[in-house]
């Protein structure tokens, strides 16, 4: 999947309001008129663009709302040099990366004090959605939008098989059932289209089984660790690329969405932003749904948020706090009703974009990212640590091998887990 794709949901770009002015290396902190002027910037494109500059006019009292637009390719680099030479904006849009990495330098300011004085507020979050922002206790950024992962089913190929269509409470063994069934070898047809090639959506059945997943928390990881549950999850995933039923993990997935858009792909493994473009431009015979990653005993869904901090060098604190809370208390609200990208991770703002589901007519997928919102255990999408770039050259040498069996799982401690261990030691 494109990684542009991949953060359309996560993000919001906006044309700049004429008239920012610079003094001294820094932006003004105010406004002809008196109002504080908030500068903030975002990676997102022009029909959002629109929608979200819309929602601040005239909206936040005492404030004045300033826009910059950055390409999702530049948009890391420019915020560095701003940030660098004291002009960038006064609230950001960041990965859980950039979040952690930003508040190391001391670059983005505390925002405990607002979020624990404001407790509707605070509330308002899916549960364990502020964890990724959350260091040593202090909250150095707050999550926007949440990309979520699980799997798109043509109900065709289940008509066709006569077996019932999965819900959002599905197993491990009714995933690989399905997939037997569904499959085609003298087609070239996998039963289920997944990504088998990640460490981290392979956890997701150990930590549902006992709770073991392959890192001990999202962050910061002090280690991690191939559990027994784990080799299971591993041994079924590797069975069932062996038999033709999932797709290995050096399948071509390039257009596996527009495959499955036109009837190609029984099951679909894809992050939820696929739904926007099934529901505008699907075939109208295509009759899809949606369910979430399955379960051994206990719920465990994969947390990928992208969110908002504020510069620490910012002018007006107190405003930028205010343009914060108003993108996850009212924006996210009025954006998301009319193009349903992403769920929010602040809850009382998901209900427009469930309902856009809804109308759609697809009310088992507002259901499932509930669900996977609510979900009692949330995994990390990736390693978050500053060594992770270290830890991953052992993923990409030898994962793999493992899925396709031309190595045991026995052997994914001392090639996977005591060399990462080692890293982070």
């Amino acid at each position: 999947m494109k990684a542009a794709k991949k953060v359309l949901c996560a993000a919001l770009i906006l044309t700049v309001v004429a008239g920012a002015v610079f003094a001294g290396g820094e932006a003004e902190g105010s406004a002809a008129g008196g109002d504080a002027v908030i500068r903030f910037m975002t990676w997102e494109g022009e029909t959002m663009n629109q929608a979200m500059l819309a929602t601040f006019t005239n909206a936040i009292p005492g404030v004045k709302v300033e826009l910059e637009p950055t390409p999702l390719q530049d948009y890391g680099v420019k915020l560095q040099e701003m940030l660098a030479a004291n002009i960038a904006p006064d609230v950001f849009m960041v990965g859980n990366d950039m979040a952690l990495n930003y508040w190391a330098e001391g670059l983005t300011a505390d925002l405990t004090p607002y979020l624990q004085n404001d407790q509707e507020f605070l509330k308002g979050f899916y549960p364990g959605t502020l964890t990724t922002y959350t260091v040593g206790g202090k909250y150095v950024a707050t999550p926007g939008l949440i990309n979520l992962y699980g799997f798109f089913y043509n109900k065709k190929y289940f008509d066709d098989a006569g077996i019932p269509y999965p819900t959002k409470d599905w197993t491990y063994a009714d995933m690989f059932a399905v997939a037997e069934k569904l499959k085609d070898p003298a087609n070239n047809r996998y039963g289920i289209y997944a990504k088998t090639n990640d460490v981290f959506f392979s956890a997701i059945y150990s930590a549902s089984k006992d709770g073991t997943s392959f890192c001990d928390v999202i962050y910061p990881v002090k280690k991690v660790q191939a559990s027994p549950a784990f080799l299971e999850g591993i041994t079924l995933t590797t069975q069932a690329i062996k038999s033709k039923a999932i797709t290995d993990p050096l399948y071509d997935a390039t257009n596996v969405n527009g495959m499955f858009m036109q009837g190609a792909i029984p099951v679909l493994f894809y992050g939820q932003w696929a739904a926007d473009e099934l529901i505008r431009n699907a075939p109208a015979t295509l009759k899809w749904g949606y369910v979430p990653n399955p379960r051994v005993n206990r719920t465990a869904q994969i947390l990928d948020a992208v969110g908002w901090a504020v510069n620490k060098k910012t002018k007006n604190l107190d405003a930028a706090f205010k343009v914060l809370k108003y993108i996850h208390t009212n924006t996210y609200g009025e954006v998301l009703s009319k193009t349903p990208v992403a769920p929010p991770a602040y809850q009382p703002a998901a209900q427009g974009y469930y309902n856009t589901l809804r109308n759609a007519g697809h009310q088992d997928m507002a259901e499932a990212l509930d669900y996977i919102l609510n979900a009692e255990i949330k995994l990390p999408i990736r390693f978050l640590d500053t060594w992770g770039a270290r830890a991953n050259r052992f993923l990409e040498a030898d994962w793999n091998y493992f899925l396709t069996g031309e190595r045991p799982v026995s052997d994914i401690q001392k090639a996977i887990v005591d060399p990462i261990n080692g890293v982070i030691r």
